[in-house]
């Protein structure tokens, strides 16, 4: 008999048993197992005995049934400790110890699917008795470099001789098998496709591998003849054995060998003779093994044979490097372009065009560091001759600083489209900035010009003062905004101050962020304010294109080959003599 165990934390453990041929769960009180719970429908899943397999089927419910976190879409066959999820409530499966597990334990599925399969396999890892020392006396090990190799006369499945041309034969069979293949699975699979190839006579071929961490877990199998593949069980002793020692074992017939303790557990696997051998990575580390045997008592493997085994495990070792390297390039180039159309969708939160107001000029400069950045500048119309001019900085880089910078926007357009003072529209976005908690601050310029009175009205949010670039020979300058406050996001209740600047004919006002200044070049030198106010003086540039380009000019000549280690953000406006 079989039972579900409920697995909630917090609740008393309840085992119902599953004693019909036909067991309902769902929320009616009709139901066999009944769930008090308003997501489960009032007939939810149903769970169909036949013989000792039990299958579980969904009710067309509205939630759905999951099986070890897979939704069911037909009958599924439940295996020794499955996990039924029904909405918030969750179920063990459980078997009597005596009954026969032919599939292996579900329990692995999400350590596979870390390995890149797809497909589960049909067979079950079991521990033998703790005799390893019995395991390293009665199979024989893979002579190294140097020894000489005993022949124990078995009979040679394949009728391979332990001589070059044949195992180069077998490696040029594993090769070609393994063409155009990249995915792990589907590699290991045509091993063991080719290996039953050579080895004629093999009756099982199985591939158990170590998952992140470290467990040995079930990844492909192929049997001979499909009854053999009713009953299927391997020892996770002998696996761990050639996994730890990096050594091939062999054993002609582990039931008959008088030195084999285990010949009684071995004869309950129905092995004969087996052969596994190791796959190592690039870095020396065992990472899986390759098992063939044969259930026949007429039929033994010999030196030879593992020698083959050996060097087609060696292959499928370097196909799965290969393929590790092939999802890397893959999962490289998606990147790459999930990046490309990230810098695309970003750069449309930007202004597409200058403003076209009669006697200004606009510029704007936009260079993030990599392909997404965290910098932000806009211009946007107000209506009634007013226009808001806003620059930040978030800190950091990458898409998070992006993806926040996209935010920013949002609420900057908000913020002042409702706010017609500056420093109401800055403390509306500091505040559901601040409510975001997300740890990150950002620092804001931001000013409302009025074209009419020909003035802006500056509001500084930790950010970069902006540098005025007078009408004439008179120095640029940096301007100290009056009752500047905290960056946007670390506090909800600062209060900002603003300042009225008046742009006379000629003037140039410039808003930037802290990659213009702090460039850097091959020494660790920044540029720096002054030399920045210093190559504008010399330039004597005139307007707002003009100023720009000397600008992003100089950030160029002073970094020269230097890697950019910031976005880069201007925005500059004149007004003409």
């Amino acid at each position: 008999m079989a039972y579900l165990i409920n697995q909630e934390d917090g609740v008393i453990k309840r085992r119902f048993a599953l004693d019909k041929d036909t067991m309902v769960i769902g929320r009616h009180p009709d139901c066999d197992i009944v769930v008090d719970d308003n997501s489960v429908s009032r007939r939810h899943a149903q769970i169909r005995r036949q013989g000792n397999q039990y299958f579980i089927s969904d009710l067309n419910s509205r939630n759905g049934t999951l099986v070890n976190r897979e939704l069911v879409q037909r009958e599924t066959l439940l295996f020794e400790n499955s996990e039924i999820e029904i909405c918030e409530v969750v179920f063990q499966f459980v078997i009597d110890k005596d009954a026969v597990l032919v599939k292996p334990r579900p329990t692995a599925k999400d350590k596979l699917s870390s390995l890149g399969i797809k497909n589960r396999p049909a067979f079950a890892l079991d521990d033998l008795p703790n005799h390893n020392s019995s395991i390293i006396s009665s199979m024989g090990i893979v002579p190294r470099r140097g020894d000489s190799p005993s022949d124990p006369g078995g009979k040679s499945l394949s009728g391979y001789t332990s001589n070059i041309e044949k195992k180069l034969a077998a490696l040029i069979t594993v090769t070609q098998s393994l063409q155009n293949a990249h995915e792990s699975d589907e590699i290991m699979q045509r091993v063991l496709d080719s290996l039953f190839e050579l080895f004629i006579e093999a009756d099982r071929g199985f591939v158990a591998m170590l998952d992140p961490q470290g467990a040995v877990i079930p990844f492909a199998m192929k049997t001979r003849h499909e009854q053999d593949a009713e009953r299927v069980r391997i020892s996770r002793t002998v696996i761990k054995q050639v996994l730890d020692s990096q050594q091939a074992i062999l054993s002609q017939d582990a039931t008959t060998d008088q030195r084999f303790e285990l010949s009684q557990s071995m004869a309950d696997f129905r092995i004969r003779s087996l052969m596994c051998a190791p796959l190592i990575n690039s870095q020396g580390v065992a990472i899986g093994a390759i098992q063939l045997d044969t259930l026949r008592s007429a039929i033994a493997f010999n030196d030879n044979d593992l020698e083959v085994l050996v060097t087609a495990a060696m292959q499928a070792s370097l196909a799965l490097q290969n393929a590790e390297l092939h999802q890397r390039v893959l999962q490289s180039k998606k990147l790459e372009d999930d990046l490309k159309l990230a810098n695309a969708v970003q750069q449309r939160f930007l202004p597409q065009r200058h403003p076209e107001q009669p006697g200004y000029e606009f510029s704007s400069h936009y260079s993030p560091m990599s392909q997404v950045g965290g910098d932000y500048f806009d211009l946007v119309p107000l209506g009634e001759n007013r226009l808001a001019v806003i620059v930040a900085d978030v800190v950091g880089h990458g898409i998070a600083a992006a993806m926040l910078m996209a935010k920013i926007s949002a609420e900057a357009r908000y913020a002042f489209a409702i706010n017609d003072d500056p420093r109401k529209a800055v403390q509306l976005m500091n505040r559901n900035l601040s409510d975001l908690n997300l740890d990150k601050f950002v620092t804001l310029i931001a000013g409302v010009m009025d074209f009419s009175q020909h003035t802006i009205t500056l509001v500084n949010a930790g950010h970069q003062p902006p540098i005025l670039i007078p009408a004439g020979k008179k120095k640029p300058t940096e301007l100290r905004i009056a009752g500047s406050g905290l960056p946007l996001g670390i506090l909800d209740s600062v209060e900002y101050g603003a300042e009225r600047i008046e742009l006379n004919a000629g003037d140039c006002l410039v808003l930037y962020t802290d990659g213009v200044n702090e460039c850097m070049n091959a020494k660790g030198d920044q540029l720096g304010v002054p030399a920045l106010l210093a190559e504008l003086h010399q330039s004597q540039a005139k307007g707002a294109g003009a100023i720009g380009k000397v600008i992003s000019q100089t950030v160029q000549r002073h970094r020269g080959n230097y890697q950019q280690i910031d976005d880069i953000c201007l925005v500059a406006v004149s007004r003409e003599l």
